[in-house]
């Protein structure tokens, strides 16, 4: 199958790192000096963990240039930039094309069907911490990666979701197929609300809330 990836960091381009050296066929969306060093020098993944980094070669251009026609596009974005890619995805899409939205934001699969009716678009989320450390690299901060994905209504389910769970899983992707997603979903969404919040009133990171404190009790309230 053909997987596009619209986003780069630390969600779509770690998806797209690992997807890539499992022999993948991907291809991510990217932008800003970003895109010219993954373009130049291909795409570098550094563990936390072990300290140790590799560098992968995988195909990435922006949307203007895209041409291609993918079955499955990954929506990999910050909520503020989503609505954007619904004319870049009609352009692209087949008929059979499944778009998958991993937001942090609950209920994106429902408002992005409402935009591409003659589409699947599934709901969607992501446990993974990375980000974008500079231009051409991603920093891994810890060894969950875990996708879950599915379809609202059971009567919409298409048995290519079964075949993209397999290409997860094939990539050292923890991948779920989910048989109650909006539940999946809002469970996501319940620790990064409250830890959103805390966060923010304390200038805290993720990392802050594992150590006993103040902003701890303050996020498990």
């Amino acid at each position: 199958m053909k997987y596009l990836i619209i986003g780069a960091g630390g969600t779509g381009g770690v998806t797209g790192y690992y997807m890539k050296k499992a022999g993948k066929d991907v291809t991510l969306i990217a932008r800003g000096e970003h895109l010219k060093k993954i373009q130049k020098q291909g795409l570098t993944l550094e563990k936390m963990w072990d300290k140790t980094e590799e560098n992968i070669n995988i195909p990435a251009t922006d949307m203007e240039h895209y041409a291609e026609h993918p079955d499955v596009i990954f929506v990999c974005v910050k909520g503020y930039s989503l609505q954007e890619t619904i004319p870049f995805i009609k352009r692209i899409a087949r008929k059979n094309t499944i778009v998958i939205p991993v937001l942090n934001i609950y209920g994106t699969g429902g408002k992005m069907q409402k935009e591409l009716p003659d589409l699947l678009v599934t709901d969607g989320c992501i446990y993974v911490s990375a980000n974008i450390k500079e231009p051409g690299k991603l920093l891994q901060h810890g060894q969950i990666l875990h996708i879950v994905f599915g379809v609202r209504d059971k009567a919409e389910f298409r048995p290519e979701l079964k075949e993209i769970q397999k290409d997860l899983c094939d990539s050292h992707i923890d991948g779920t197929l989910s048989e109650n997603i909006r539940r999946e979903a809002l469970e996501k969404f319940s620790y990064v609300s409250p830890i959103g919040a805390a966060g923010l009133y304390y200038h805290a990171t993720a990392a802050d809330f594992q150590k006993e404190g103040e902003a701890r009790e303050l996020f498990k309230t």
